[in-house]
């Protein structure tokens, strides 16, 4: 039975180790999951199955992307002004558990957690794969109504210039993203 739970310092271990093999590998991403956990007001939810974690959800406050990309920060900004914000900075499930609801349920929960630190906006960049799948487009529906919506080509072609790697491409990314800024009911 998955229980869903607060991620917390004990969990930092486990969310990197899935977070290389299934998203971003490389030196940096460690670095950078340790930074946010520390600076970031980093917050999230795993779905345990009794002493392994299947998945976590994982936001960090303020607009953050994988690597900087300052146009695109900047118009956001415009809408956010100075409330509130938060990016989803990752959602993971293992393998043998997708298809199970398993993502969805861990931003309801995301969500519940945004909405307590009052936050108004969650960003959310959706990886969109070379085929044109979007593995976490249907998950991030819980994050509140869509402001903003932005598809952009070859959003990770410079991943390997901050030291990291594409789990679909390899060194040389072709991946786009769909860009999305949720606004929550905080008022």
């Amino acid at each position: 039975m998955i229980e869903y739970l607060h991620i917390n310092d004990d969990d930092l271990e486990s969310m990197i180790e899935l977070y290389k093999e299934y998203l971003n590998d490389g030196e940096f991403v460690e670095q950078e999951l340790r930074r946010k956990y520390v600076e970031c007001d980093y917050t999230g939810v795993k779905a345990v199955d009794g002493d392994k974690m299947a998945g976590f959800a994982s936001m960090a406050k303020g607009l953050d992307f994988t690597y900087p990309h300052p146009e695109l920060e900047e118009r956001l900004r415009a809408i956010v002004a100075d409330d509130i914000a938060y990016t989803g900075d990752a959602v993971v499930v293992r393998e043998e558990y997708r298809g199970n609801g398993i993502s969805h349920r861990m931003f309801e929960e995301c969500y519940k957690l945004m909405c307590e630190r009052k936050a108004k906006y969650i960003l959310t960049e959706l990886w969109i794969y070379p085929g044109g799948d979007i593995p976490a487009e249907d998950s991030v529906l819980s994050l509140g109504r869509v402001v903003y919506r932005e598809y952009i080509e070859d959003f990770y072609k410079d991943l390997d210039k901050y030291g990291m790697t594409c789990p679909i491409c390899g060194d040389h990314c072709s991946c786009s993203a769909c860009i999305e800024l949720h606004r929550t009911e905080v008022e």
